[in-house]
Order: C-alpha cells, then structure tokens, then sequence
C-alpha cells in the first residue's frame, strides 16, 4: 500500500489491519512522518514533531500485536495533539509568535491521559517479557531435565541417581506449577481492578445522585460485587431503588463492554416509566446507542421493530 494512502485510513480500519497483519503502526508511523515532511514545509500544520518518541512508541506497539497482546481498541494508532494544548518537554506556541520558544512544565489533562496509558501498556509488556522469560527459562530447564532422565533410563546408570533426578524433575514441575498460578492470580485481580474502576465510572456517570456510591468492588475469588458509599462504607441493596438497580445493571454491562476493547452490543427490554426523570435523561443521552419500538401487526400477526422509540419535539 503505497504511504500516502496510510496517512488517510480511518483510525477504525487501521485497528483492523493492524490485527490482520496487512501493517503495522511502525509502517504507518513512518509514513505519517514522511507525509509530514513533504508537505509540512508548504502548509506549516504542524509547529514541533516529536519524530524520536512516535517512532519508539510505534516499535513497541508493533511488539506488541506480534505477540497477540489483549490490548485497547485504537492500539497503535497515531495521535496528533493541537498547539493549543500544553505538552511538558515540547514546545506548545499556543498559535502565537510571542510564545515561539515557549516549552510547558506540565502536560493537560488529555495528554497525561495519553501518557499514562502508554506507561501502563509498556509496564505490562516489560512485565510479559519478563515472564516469557521466566516461562522459556522454566522450559529448558525441563527439557535438560527430560533429556537427563532419558539418558539415565537407556544407560546403566544406578537406580539411585535415576530417582534422584525424578524427585528433581517433579520438584521443578511443582515450582513451575506454582509460578503460573501466583500469575494467574495477579492477572485475575488486575482485570478485575480495571472491571471495577470501569462499573463505578459507568454506574457514576448514569446515576442521579452522585454522591450515592463512590467506588463498586468486585471480590477477585468469588465475583461477589459490592458497592461502598463515600464514608467507606458497604451499600444495602436496599438503599437501592428500583429505578437505580435498573441503571446498576446497565452500568455493569457498558463495564464489561468497556473492558472488552471490542464491540459488545446490548439489548436493554425495559419500561422507561420505572426511572426518573433524570435517570431517563441519562440513560438516554449517555448510554443507549439506538431505540426501537415494537410493533405488533394484527393482519400479519407479528412483531417488527421499528426505528425511533422517542418522540421528536
């Protein structure tokens, strides 16, 4: 695919190709900064280019696909950020002459944002490499281990030695064994922190009252969720209305969706009447993508949906 064509892929297709194998965001990457390059000089669109770091970000996320990493939706994906927002350590003119030179302390709020998903994602690889390691040193140990004893077994070699060696392979299957499942664990628990974290900001964002629920929890062993006011105290369902479990459930389905990184769709069967009026807005402001009405024919004697559940002022 010719370069100029990769600076004009929508940021959707790309995550699809990315998947697929046709490119990589270390290709597009270079392409963007080639783009940049040949027309930058006539346009002036861009005021700094951070050339080094898109570079090294996008080796590493190509890293990452090639591992078949669970990783964000737009992964890989380049990211321009407007003169207008502040960006510590790159100049940010603002758009003007006077602040030609002027280079932020600090970044805004999007940028950090940006930032700490990309530490985020290059802790988890650094962790993921390490334990790579750890697995394939593990593998040739037993394979040592295995190619040992097999010789032990076609020689006449002592019995002995040969238990000796079994009880040593057995206890190094056993460390193994330990290893994967304390990794297990640590997996399980963070997914379930980052489910959690989703939950809370989907219900918060949907919900009324705020102030009713600060944070939801979610026992890594038993799934048991349980949902904490802001005094750090747990919530009886019963301080719960109807209306309110309602938009519970619905948050805890947007959560799972969020924490897929992929499209989940939802069918939400509910009569509206059971909200408020604000919890009503929300959710249909906030959360439904699409509403129909059901129609039920009495000549056909069939149900169809139908486009357009609200009315039209």
């Amino acid at each position: 695919m010719p370069d100029r064509d990769l600076c004009f892929i929508p940021a959707t297709t790309l995550a699809r190709l990315y998947r697929a194998r046709r490119i990589s965001p270390l290709e597009v990457t270079e392409a963007v900064l080639a783009r940049i390059d040949a027309v930058n000089p006539k346009l002036n669109a861009y005021v700094t280019v951070a050339r080094g770091s898109a570079l090294e970000a996008a080796r590493k996320a190509t890293a990452a696909l090639k591992r078949n990493a669970a990783l964000p939706a737009l992964h890989g994906v380049p990211v321009s950020i407007k003169d207008l927002t502040p960006t510590k350590g790159l100049r940010t003119t603002w758009g003007s002459k006077i602040f030609e030179h002027h280079v932020p302390d600090e970044d805004a709020l999007m940028v950090e944002r940006l930032k700490a998903a990309a530490r985020e994602l290059s802790l988890l690889e650094d962790q993921a490499r390490r334990l790579d390691g750890a697995v394939a040193g593990r593998k040739a140990e037993l394979a040592a281990c295995e190619n040992k004893l097999r010789g032990l077994w076609q020689g006449e070699v002592a019995e002995e030695f040969a238990q000796e060696d079994t009880a040593r392979l057995v206890q190094l299957a056993g460390r193994t064994r330990a290893t994967m499942q304390e990794f297990l664990r640590r997996e399980t628990e963070r997914k379930i922190d980052r489910l959690s974290a989703l939950i809370t900001e989907s219900f918060r964002f949907l919900l009324r009252k705020g102030t009713l629920v600060e944070r939801i929890f979610i026992d890594p062993r038993t799934f048991g969720i349980t949902l904490y006011d802001h005094a750090g105290q747990a919530l009886a369902k019963q301080r719960l209305s109807e209306g309110e479990k309602q938009i519970f459930a619905i948050a805890v389905l947007w959560g799972l969706a969020r924490a897929s990184a992929r499209p989940l769709p939802a069918v939400i069967d509910t009569p509206m009447a059971r909200l408020d009026a604000a919890h009503r807005q929300h959710l249909v402001e906030r959360s439904i993508a699409r509403a129909y009405h059901l129609a039920y024919d009495e000549r056909s004697r069939a149900t169809v949906a139908e486009e357009g559940y609200f009315w039209k002022e």
